[in-house]
C-alpha cells in the first residue's frame, strides 16, 4: 500500500516537472522569434543573433563533449554531428533569423514549428526510411493545407492533389514536394 502511494507522489512529481519543462520549451520557441525582432531593432544582424544563440550553447556542450569524448563527438559520432548541424544547427538558425528579418515575429512562430514537422515527416520517410500510417500523412496534409490556402489557384491545387492521389498510388513525400513547387510557380507567376 506504502509503495502504490509513493508512486503516485513521485508521479505527481514528475507530471509537475515535466509540465515545467514543456511551459520553458514552449517560452524559448515562441520567444525566440520576438526576441530575434528586438535583436534587429537593437542593431544586430541574422549574424550576430545566430552568434550569440551558439556561443551559449557551445558553452555548456563544452564540458560534456570533453567528458564523453571528443573522439566520438560524446557518442553522437562526427558524422551524425555534422547532419545534425547542418539540419538544425547554425545554418538552419541564420536562414530562420535571416527570414525573420522580413517577416513579423508571430509569422515565423506560426510558420517554423508547422513546417518543421512537414519536413521532418518527409526527410524521415525519405532518408531514414521511416513508414508513418496514412493518418501522419493526411495531418502533414492538413497542416500544408492551413498554411498554404490562402486563394482559389491554391485551393485548385489543394483539390487536385487530393483528386489525383484518390485514383493513382504517389509516394506522400513526392506529392508534398511537386504540390510545393507548383505552389510556388503559381506564386511566382501571380506575383506577392
Amino acid at each position: 500500500m506504502m509503495g502504490g502511494m509513493d508512486t503516485e507522489v513521485r508521479s505527481g512529481r514528475t507530471d509537475a516537472v515535466a509540465w515545467a519543462i514543456l511551459l520553458a520549451a514552449m517560452v524559448v520557441m515562441g520567444g525566440q522569434f520576438a526576441v530575434g525582432k528586438l535583436g534587429f531593432a537593437s542593431g544586430l544582424t541574422a549574424y550576430d543573433i545566430v552568434a550569440l544563440r551558439f556561443v551559449g550553447a557551445a558553452a555548456v556542450a563544452l564540458p560534456v563533449v570533453l567528458h564523453r569524448g571528443v573522439r566520438s563527438l560524446a557518442g553522437v559520432g562526427w558524422g551524425r554531428g555534422t547532419a545534425l548541424t547542418a539540419i538544425a544547427g547554425a545554418p538552419y538558425a541564420l536562414l530562420m533569423y535571416a527570414a525573420l528579418r522580413f517577416a513579423p515575429a508571430a509569422h515565423g512562430a506560426m510558420l517554423v514549428p508547422g513546417v518543421g514537422l512537414i519536413v521532418a515527416t518527409m526527410i524521415g520517410a525519405a532518408w531514414v526510411g521511416e513508414r508513418h500510417r496514412p493518418a501522419r500523412y493526411a495531418g502533414a496534409c492538413v497542416v500544408l493545407a492551413r498554411r498554404a490556402i490562402v486563394d482559389v489557384p491554391t485551393l485548385a491545387l489543394a483539390l487536385g492533389t487530393l483528386g489525383l492521389l484518390t485514383r493513382v498510388r504517389v509516394p506522400e513525400p513526392v506529392v508534398i514536394l511537386a504540390a510545393a513547387a507548383v505552389g510556388l510557380a503559381v506564386f511566382a507567376w501571380r506575383g506577392p
